[in-house]
């Protein structure tokens, strides 16, 4: 199991408790995916993979914090 780390950053401090939602727990081998999070406080705000890797073919938008794309192999991801 890899796990996964997204982190966010603004001009002013993110806390926890800013980041809100969930992300889609399944996403399935050649099928279009798309999830994101939201976050309050001060933007802009830059998303990004603290620790490990997105699953082939998922990309995450730095600006907006979706992850979309179509999953390319079957792996056991983590996110948190």
């Amino acid at each position: 199991m890899v796990f996964l780390m997204l982190g966010v950053s603004s001009g002013a401090a993110v806390a926890a408790s800013a980041i809100s939602g969930s992300l889609n727990p399944i996403a399935v081998q050649s099928q279009p995916y798309s999830s994101g999070l939201n976050v309050s406080g001060v933007p802009p705000y830059t998303w990004s993979v603290a620790n490990g890797s997105l699953p082939t073919g998922l990309n995450l938008d730095s600006g907006t914090g979706a992850i979309t794309g179509v999953p390319m192999a079957p792996a056991a991801f983590t996110f948190r």
